[in-house]
């Protein structure tokens, strides 16, 4: 309903719609089997930069968009290598990248919304375990790298403003 509220709905808005059932598939296949499957993710992937392509104002805008993606995806795949696999699946930081394309502006915004309801969750999670259990709990990151890409890209919200207001 957002998606076709925020997009005209002649235009991308089949592209937009397609994109975001591939990331459904994602997060809930995520969320059973905590892994991300390489073929759903590349779709995922090719749709989210078709349909941030048609959804850029300019071919400036895409390029900064592309940029922007690419930051976030290789600071995934980063804390992936240097935790050795243990913080973070390397399938987080394609995904990461096709979210950022596919929200284009909103993607800073959306990658901190998708650490800060990660870390709610989290400790919710922490705190809710059994007593004794094993501390290395694991929690699926797609579902909240979703969820933050698409409420900083459907609010417009921007937390960044505050800093700058602080300047």
């Amino acid at each position: 309903m957002l998606s076709y509220l925020a997009i005209d709905p002649f235009g991308a808005l089949p592209l937009m719609l397609l994109s975001l059932s591939l990331l459904l598939a994602l997060a809930l296949y995520d969320l059973r089997h905590q892994i991300l499957p390489p073929l759903l993710l590349a779709a995922f992937v090719l749709t989210s930069a078709v349909t941030g392509y048609v959804l850029a104002p300019s071919l400036t805008s895409f390029a900064s968009s592309l940029l922007s993606a690419l930051l976030i995806g290789l600071s995934l795949a980063l804390v992936h290598l240097l935790s050795r696999g243990r913080a973070m699946g390397l399938s987080d930081a394609p995904l990461a990248f096709g979210l950022a394309l596919l929200v284009g502006p909103a993607a800073l915004p959306g990658f901190l919304f998708s650490f800060w309801i990660g870390a709610v969750i989290g400790i919710a999670v922490l705190v809710r375990r059994p007593r004794g259990s094993r501390i290395g709990v694991e929690v699926p990151f797609a579902p909240y790298l979703a969820a933050g890409f698409l409420l900083a890209y459907f609010t417009q919200w921007n937390p960044f403003i505050f800093v700058a207001a602080l300047q």
